[in-house]
């Protein structure tokens, strides 16, 4: 009995954790008022790039193609995101993570940084 009942507190609880997701900004919005986002948890629509050599979302894929890193933002994945990331990479994504404005050091040319990604999709809808 006892287990039944904290089964069922259990499954109420993690129901009610659910996190809605952000709407998302604009990533012209973000790396041009870095400060009005930094620490915030933000969402995002970009090109993404998630492989050995670089993990960072990009305003479009030109800024990939002719290496515009202003334009385009870090990305710090966590599980389950690392894993979603690699089926995704090259190609337009939505993901929710924690915008920190600083550079991790003087070579880093992208324009900030979204920490903490967990939550990644593609942001082209299926056809039907």
């Amino acid at each position: 009995m006892m287990i039944r009942y904290l089964t069922l507190v259990f499954a109420f609880l993690s129901m009610s954790c659910v996190a809605e997701l952000k709407s998302p900004i604009s990533i012209i919005n973000l790396i041009s008022s870095p400060e009005k986002f930094d620490g915030k948890t933000v969402r995002v629509i970009g090109y993404g790039v998630f492989d050995e050599y670089s993990t960072i979302v990009c305003l479009n894929e030109d800024d990939i193609e002719f290496g515009i890193s202003k334009n385009c933002v870090w990305v710090g994945l966590i599980p389950p995101a690392t894993f979603k990331a690699k089926e995704l990479s090259n190609s337009y994504v939505d993901l929710e993570g924690v915008f920190n404005q600083n550079k991790p050091n003087h070579t880093y040319t992208a324009s900030g940084m979204i920490k903490n990604v967990e939550i990644i999709f593609s942001s082209i809808p299926e056809k039907k």
